[in-house]
């Protein structure tokens, strides 16, 4: 696999070392807020036990955080290297919503011998699962499940890097899991599994957060993590999405 990660002076043996996911068990709630109201979510991650990188979100009612969710997903990835460099490579994804109490579900899952993505979904009205093959897109980038796009980049080491120099981008593919309920609920999504994107630097704020934009077609997602790379907040302005963590103290 061959992707591009751009910072002056970013050697490959520098990113090894530099890397690494956060592969410690790790569960934070989050305030989720769209254009259809208010919500609450919790996040967690670590590893299973074949050493695969598992991250497990929920959507739930505002502040019911042991209600019943609006939306679940558990994403799987697995770890390889590139040229002495760690990533991590997704595996599969399944998330379930309920609009209006009424069930949706997608999985999508990697062929990798065959290089292609396996979908499948069902709705409510559905009798039996719709499923469609995708080749991966031929530009060979860095693949990365929307959902879990921070600690696929982190596990690169562009995080470390990129704030010691103050610059630096990633070109990659997102696959959009959730597919394709989750390109429904956004305004200007085409009904596509594969985006090519960039993730650039941006500046660092007060309170040792740094923040990221994520460009892909007409869309822009805003990004902010701590030094340690670790997902804080994202704002999709155009959208009117906003995701804050509530473990974080602010003076803003």
């Amino acid at each position: 696999m061959l992707f591009i990660i751009s910072i002056l002076g970013l050697s490959c043996s520098n990113l090894l070392k530099l890397g690494r996911s956060n592969k410690r068990y790790s569960e934070q709630k989050f305030s989720f807020n769209d254009k259809s109201g208010q919500f609450s979510m919790v996040r967690t991650s670590g590893l299973t036990k074949s050493k695969e990188f598992v991250t497990k979100e929920k959507i739930l009612p505002h502040k019911s955080w042991d209600g019943l969710p609006l939306e679940k997903a558990v994403l799987i990835s697995s770890f390889r290297k590139w040229n002495d460099i760690s990533i991590i490579r997704p595996k599969i994804s399944q998330r379930t919503y309920w609009f209006n109490k009424k069930k949706y579900f997608s999985e999508v899952k990697l062929a990798e011998q065959k290089n292609v993505l396996r979908l499948k979904w069902k709705g409510p009205e559905d009798l039996k699962f719709k499923t469609k093959t995708h080749n991966f897109p031929k530009t060979k980038r860095l693949y990365c499940f929307i959902g879990q796009l921070i600690e696929c980049i982190k596990e690169t080491g562009f995080f470390y890097k990129s704030m010691k120099e103050k610059v630096g981008s990633v070109f990659l593919t997102i696959i959009f899991d959730g597919y394709p309920y989750f390109n429904k609920q956004y305004q200007g999504l085409r009904e596509e599994i594969f985006a090519q994107g960039e993730f650039v630097f941006d500046d660092k704020i007060k309170g040792n957060l740094f923040r990221y934009a994520l460009n892909f077609k007409d869309h822009s997602i805003t990004y902010f993590v701590d030094k340690g790379g670790n997902f804080v907040d994202k704002f999709w302005i155009s959208q009117g999405l906003s995701v804050r963590n509530l473990s974080l103290e602010r003076s803003m």
